[in-house]
């Protein structure tokens, strides 16, 4: 089993570094927002105003359904600054679909047992290293849970991939799915030989 590499100390490292802890049921609404204004950013000009107002109507019901279930290997982890204020959010648990898989070699293929189901940042913390902070912490918090392989989902059109690349996924599949009344296509990246390190 892997066991979590230890966080080398950093003596300058101080109260300015955001943090990562586990999510409380008041934290919804603002887990909502941040993805919320994440989707508008991102899919503004490829989706359309009306579609994504129909989806955005019920992030603050799925939220609130995200935090209340973090039992057998759930969790939704948030990030906030040094004043407490979350904005950015990663849900995992057990992977939903075992039939998605990667093959290592011919007749020798790999499960995934974990799965990051969303992980968003709101715009105004892209680039900061925020991001890398809280899938890394998501991904071993899969591992610890025996949850490994770990694998997400992200759509074509997010520039997201260039950053889930850089931490090492490996693109292995592609699926097509309707997203706010037209086709799109998503990618699977999976983490199962190389762990982004903390």
């Amino acid at each position: 089993m892997r066991t979590r590499p230890e966080r080398p100390h950093d003596p300058a490292a101080g109260a300015l570094v955001p943090t990562v802890r586990r999510a409380a049921p008041a934290d919804a609404p603002r887990l909502a927002w941040i993805r919320t204004s994440t989707w508008r950013a991102t899919y503004a000009e490829i989706i359309g105003p009306h579609a994504l107002e129909r989806i955005s109507r019920h992030d603050g019901e799925r939220m609130r359904r995200a935090v209340a279930q973090q039992r057998a290997g759930h969790a939704v982890w948030v990030i906030e600054d040094h004043q407490g204020t979350v904005f950015g959010y990663a849900w995992i648990g057990p992977q939903t679909d075992r039939s998605v898989h990667v093959a290592r070699a011919e007749h020798d293929h790999i499960a995934f047992l974990g799965e990051v189901y969303e992980l968003y940042l709101h715009p105004r913390w892209h680039g900061r290293g925020a991001g890398t902070t809280l899938l890394v912490h998501a991904i071993w918090d899969l591992v610890d849970a025996g949850l490994h392989p770990v694998m997400l989902w992200v759509l074509g059109e997010n520039t997201a991939q260039r950053f889930y690349e850089s931490t090492g996924g490996v693109r292995f599949a592609t699926r097509e799915v309707e997203v706010g009344g037209r086709a799109m296509q998503k990618v699977a990246y999976g983490w199962h030989e190389q762990l982004p390190l903390p």
